[in-house]
């Protein structure tokens, strides 16, 4: 958790590979071999996420932030 580990490589193509456990590891392409990268992911419309948020937000007086912010913390028992 949390190391890591630097070292030169050497010259030709790398893959960033998942290993097992989730970590990042390096891998060397074999200079024959044929790479298929992934296409990029498909970037969302939040046109619809934004439309609620905004009205959300017009829907908060100041005066509600402020009965938030000084509003006493329930202690648990």
């Amino acid at each position: 958790m949390g190391k890591a580990v630097y070292r030169k490589l050497t010259e030709g193509r790398w893959l960033v590979t998942v290993t097992g456990n989730g970590s990042l590891g390096l891998e060397r392409a074999r200079r024959e071999a044929v790479v298929l990268l992934s296409p990029a992911p498909p970037v969302a419309d939040f046109a619809a996420v934004r439309q609620d948020l905004d009205r959300a937000q017009a829907g908060v007086s100041w005066f509600a932030l402020l009965q938030a912010a000084f509003r006493p913390v329930a202690t648990p028992p």
